[in-house]
């Protein structure tokens, strides 16, 4: 990394910038709350500056705010050009434009233009909301759209907004929004939106957004395909302003990011960010597919796809749905070639066909070298189904009495358990059902790793049915001994763990799960 040498970055500017205090959100009565986070105004002109946007205003560019709040970004230009010396008349007003989804706010923005420069702007500033626009294109757009998640909005604009995250290619179908992909930042629809429906070819257009947009795992991985519909358009350049505390008291990540229309990205891009009081310059490019979160070129080293069969999925373990203690113990003691007794916390001495319970991973067994050396059981789960991954059927499981009569005894539990998935299966009477369970769950060899609250890539291939213990460790299933090693020994890589770093998410419950490990693999 680099300290950066541009001179048109004005530390005078950033000096004064450091004295103003921003709003934190609307506060107005009947207008919709949705996470809205008020430019001040040196933040605006920093911007202005470094996308030369005043230049491209006096050339006759149109300047366009779709979420305008009270105007802080056009007046930013009003007061950039006033400051050159220029006088309101020499300074090409007609061809700003505002919008604001608020009345009250609309309304004082355009008083305040009326009294404070003599503009009357109620003929370029509409009242509505953006996803209402079409018609009129703009040369720049210039924005700071609400920073909210679409699972954090009010639920009668969720409604509005659901078919827009299809149409605009965030995600591939409604309910897709409502599973996974909940937590898609609403500005990043609101580019997605703006760059198709209202700015003009070749456009630029400028954000403040989220950081996550642009390094976050998966849920704006359909932003970065930097395409909505037939028009694609390139990111350009980012700002990351968290430490220059732009926003006071907003604890997220935050940028500053500039896009072209009609062009496809080009990676690696510049990236600015501030650290002790200095602005810096540095590269990034995706981590390893297109749509990958951003990484800094000079800290992760590309990593080869493995090739594998689809087979070799990663998985994550088995999930009881609620139910552990029915289902997860921590002594065993072997009865007989078929019994086993078994305890944890709640139960004692259960008396359980031994076909059925299976060696459940812990920490302690993946610190181990070599997949030869005794891994002794510290848990254990109980699994009623096949070694195929079907589910025994009840007739099936009367004929033994000792798994019949243990889990009769917990039916009105299982039947009551919450989640989707669990309920489905649930509702065709599979009442002892579990998730996570398939033919992988019963492969002779696993490689498993922790995925939950890691910061190693700890690696250990596993003979035998071990399972996972629902999220908290992954596997992937092989089906001899020499196609685990391989697995093993590209997963136990440093630049696989330093591709896991690369998210910022050590010790978080989105270490290393399965999805993250599936996007180094390529299937043959």
């Amino acid at each position: 990394m680099k300290h950066s040498s541009r001179e048109s970055i004005n530390h005078d500017l950033l000096s004064e910038i450091s004295k103003t205090e921003s709003k934190s959100s609307y506060d107005n009565g009947d207008c919709l709350h949705v996470g809205v986070f008020y430019t001040p105004i040196p933040w605006a002109q920093f911007a202005i500056e470094q996308f030369d946007l005043f230049t491209y205003w006096m050339q006759g560019a149109t300047v366009f705010d779709p979420t305008a709040g009270e105007g802080h970004l056009i007046e930013a230009l009003i007061e950039y050009g006033l400051n050159k010396g220029l006088s309101l008349q020499q300074l090409p007003i007609h061809n700003l434009y505002a919008n604001e989804i608020c009345p009250k706010i609309h309304n004082k923005a355009i008083i305040k233009f009326k009294s404070k420069y003599g503009i009357s702007f109620e003929d370029r500033f509409t009242c509505a909301d953006v996803f209402d626009l079409y018609g009129k294109r703009y040369d720049i757009v210039f924005g700071n759209p609400p920073w909210i998640t679409y699972a954090s909005l009010p639920d009668e604009y969720k409604i509005k907004v659901r078919p827009y995250f299809v149409k605009y290619g965030l995600v591939k179908k409604n309910n897709s929004v409502l599973l996974g992909n909940s937590r898609i930042d609403l500005a990043a629809l609101v580019v997605k939106k703006v760059i198709f429906d209202l700015l003009n070819d070749d456009g630029l257009a400028v954000f403040f957004l989220p950081l996550s947009i642009f390094t976050g795992y998966s849920a704006n991985q359909g932003f970065r395909d930097y395409m909505v519909g037939d028009r694609h358009f390139a990111l350009i350049k980012i700002f990351d302003c968290t430490e220059a505390n732009v926003f006071s008291g907003v604890n997220t990540k935050y940028c500053i990011a500039s896009f072209r229309c009609n062009q496809k990205p080009i990676f690696p891009i510049p990236y600015f960010y501030y650290k002790n009081g200095q602005w810096h310059e540095t590269l990034v490019r995706p981590l390893l597919h297109d749509d990958d979160p951003l990484v800094d070129i000079n800290m992760y080293r590309p990593i080869e796809p493995l090739r594998v069969k689809k087979y070799n999925k990663p998985r994550s373990g088995i999930n009881t749905c609620g139910a552990n203690h029915v289902f997860i113990f921590d002594n065993l003691i072997q009865e007989s070639e078929e019994v086993v007794i078994v305890s944890n916390k709640l139960l004692k001495n259960i008396r359980l066909p031994y076909r059925f319970v299976y060696p459940l991973v812990i920490d302690e067994n993946l610190k181990i070298d070599d997949e030869d050396d005794i891994n002794e059981p510290k848990r254990w789960i109980l699994i009623p189904y096949h070694s195929n991954g079907d589910i025994i059927t009840y007739d099936e499981m009367q004929k033994y009495p000792l798994l019949f009569t243990y889990l009769s005894s917990f039916e009105s539990l299982l039947r009551s358990r919450k989640g989707t998935m669990i309920r489905t299966a649930i509702m065709r009477g599979n009442w002892w059902a579990l998730l996570g369970v398939g033919p992988y769950a019963f492969a002779p060899y696993k490689v498993f790793w922790k995925s939950y609250a890691g910061a190693k890539m700890h690696v250990a291939i596993l003979k035998g049915n071990w399972q996972a213990n629902q999220a908290l460790h992954a596997y992937i299933p092989a089906l001899d001994i020499n196609e685990a090693k391989r697995i093993a020994q590209f997963l136990r890589q440093p630049e696989v763990e330093a591709y896991l770093k690369s998210y910022n998410t050590e010790n978080t419950k989105n270490w290393a799960q399965p999805g993250k490990i599936e996007r180094l693999l390529k299937y043959q």
